[in-house]
């Protein structure tokens, strides 16, 4: 052992009777730390120096158990359920006042330094301490409706805190939140929690009744002038949340006159007109099928006998409400049926031109109706008795009769196919008898149209004046002759698909359903192309995870082809000895 230079002190000790060897040790550090000095064992021997000195350059931290330390040792303790910070207030009390205590709270532990019996000291007061006091506690969240949290806690603090002088005193712990306007309220006993709402519904009530205040609801899953609009019409008979508004910015107009609302073609919901003077719905499915055209506002709602007023935050997406505490009490009924979260659909399109002919030439619902087996690759047998391993060539033979299958395999609807259909799409692809002309696959939310536009906007002329006659510039004497002038507009033309799904409860998807496929021709002596269009509106049921085939839309394209030697093919009569002609025919 190593005696410091600056080791020192007197010390009177006397015991009744011979100490055991193994109390040697921790008698000798108690006498030492009389005389603030200590023992500690470093490099295969012990050293006595002050205790002030023994940490710096001397000790490192371990994790062993404390009944293991010679000497002065420094021991990290991990915490699980209290901080560092908490079991550092409680070890105070029990610890010399100059001990050594380091608090990590970044990785939960503290560090302590001691001898093996102080050491010992602090572990078993840890280990009372460091418990989950949660376990077997009751936690209530109660959201106040009338009275601000923080003017209520006082209240709380007075009934059930530990200065109270109910029997219940002591038993809760309430922590407020501001953020919610709530309570939440911590007990060892269930049943207590109930007590704890009554009073809390008690205590959550305004002076007058009577009187109309403010209520501020935070709209989480759809628009809060939607919502507003929707209540005005419950409450007030306003509809369409047209109602009396608090502000007014209408103009007056000249006596004899009407009002009159000037908009692009997007907000009247139509379009320009087609060459040949039809015209196409901005949406298929008819107006209001967006909640943005029916008006709702922004601006105070209110309407007849009543004080309720109405106020949507678009910013904030919140909802500001002047009623009565009973009113608002009925309010919040509503609220919490419409405030729901929307249902999603993915729905998975895939738009294909399919050439009739050779095995489709009869169309592709009745090449589909013999589509049977296990799928691509397996053996079909017809009617007359002839095999064919490929499915593109299972129809051939007398009357195209349909084919059935050799070995296994079940016919499938043609509205409602299975992973066979893929298959088959697959064939007719390879085959260069399908091409797919758009896949798009889109998330919608129900009761709402989504929208796909793949294709070209094409200018259209849809008025136009002729023959203004001659301008003369007076200045230049330069004479300019107008020959007319004209509106244009942009058509859409390529793959359009709208959608419009609604889920019942049962998981139905009731679907509507607009495609259309369009592509100009060449341009006429209007100066406008026709617009040749194949379009497609129907409504439909189909279950979740289901695959249904709409299709039908033929165009044919005739196409004639003259070949032969110039000039001498036109010559009447023996022309055609000169050249020939090809007639074709192309169905799709």
């Amino acid at each position: 052992y190593t005696i410091a230079p600056n080791v020192g002190g007197n010390v009177s000790f006397s015991t009744a009777k011979p100490i055991r060897a193994d109390q040697a040790m921790s008698v000798l550090e108690m006498l030492l730390s009389w005389t603030g000095n200590t023992l500690i064992y470093k490099d295969g021997r012990y050293t006595v120096l002050q205790i002030k000195d023994a940490l710096p350059g001397n000790l490192t931290p371990r994790i062993s158990p404390p009944n293991l330390a010679r000497g002065y040792e420094v021991r990290v303790f991990p915490l699980r359920y209290v901080s560092p910070s908490e079991m550092a207030k409680l070890l105070k009390p029990y610890a010399k006042p100059d001990a050594f205590i380091n608090i990590d709270t970044a990785r939960s532990m503290l560090v302590l330094a001691g001898t093996a019996s102080e050491l010992s000291n602090y572990a078993q007061t840890i280990e009372i301490f460091d418990v989950d006091w949660l376990k077997g506690m009751s936690i209530g969240v109660f959201t106040l409706q009338r009275v601000e949290v923080g003017t209520l806690m006082p209240e709380l603090e007075k009934v059930f805190g530990s200065a109270g002088e109910s029997p219940l005193a002591g038993m809760f712990r309430f922590i407020p939140i501001e953020r919610s306007n709530a309570i939440i309220a911590i007990t060892a006993q269930p049943e207590y929690l109930k007590q704890a709402e009554e009073w809390l519904k008690r205590l959550d009530r305004a002076g007058d009744e009577s009187a109309t205040q403010l209520f501020v609801y935070d709209v989480k899953n759809i628009k809060s002038t939607d919502l507003a609009d929707y209540l005005g019409q419950i409450f007030l008979g306003s509809s369409g949340g047209s109602g009396s508004r608090r502000t007014d910015t209408s103009g007056a107009v000249a006596p004899g006159l009407a009002s009159a609302t000037v908009g692009n073609a997007a907000a009247t919901n139509t379009t320009a007109n087609r060459a040949g003077g039809s015209s196409r719905r901005s949406s298929r499915f008819g107006a209001g099928s967006s909640r943005a055209s029916t008006g709702a506002s922004a601006g105070p709602i209110s309407g007849g006998d009543s004080d309720i007023r109405i106020t949507a935050v678009e910013e904030s997406n919140q909802l500001l409400v002047m009623a009565t505490p009973s009113e608002w009490d009925s309010m919040q009924a509503a609220i919490r049926r419409l405030d729901i979260t929307p249902l999603q659909v993915h729905i998975e399109t895939k738009i294909l031109e399919v050439t009739l002919s050779g095995d489709l030439q009869y169309g592709v619902k009745w090449w589909f109706s013999g589509l049977t087996g296990e799928g691509y690759g397996g053996v079909y047998e017809n009617d007359q008795g002839t095999v064919y391993p490929n499915p593109l060539d299972r129809h051939r033979g007398l009357g195209g009769a349909a084919a059935t299958p050799t070995a296994g395999g079940s016919n499938i609807f043609a509205s409602y196919l299975n992973s066979k259909f893929q298959v088959a799409l697959s064939a007719l692809q390879s085959s260069g008898q399908a091409k797919v002309l758009s896949a798009p696959s889109l998330m919608v939310m129900n009761n709402q149209e989504a929208q796909i536009n793949v294709g070209t906007r094409i200018p259209v002329q849809t008025q136009s004046i002729i023959g203004l006659g001659s301008v003369t510039n007076t200045g230049t004497g330069n004479t300019t002759t107008q020959t007319g002038i004209g509106n244009t507009s942009y058509l859409d033309t390529g793959v359009i698909l709208q959608v419009k799904p609604r889920v019942n409860p049962g998981g139905l998807v009731y679907m509507e359903v607009s495609q259309e496929v369009s592509k100009p021709g060449a341009v006429g002596a209007s100066g406008n192309p026709p617009i040749n269009t194949r379009t497609l509106d129907t409504s439909i049921a189909v279950q979740s995870g289901d695959t249904i085939l709409l299709g039908g839309l033929i165009s044919e394209d005739d196409q004639t082809t003259e070949d032969g030697v110039p000039g001498l093919s036109r010559i009447p009569v023996v022309g055609k000895l000169y050249g020939s002609t090809k007639k074709g025919r192309q169905r799709t």
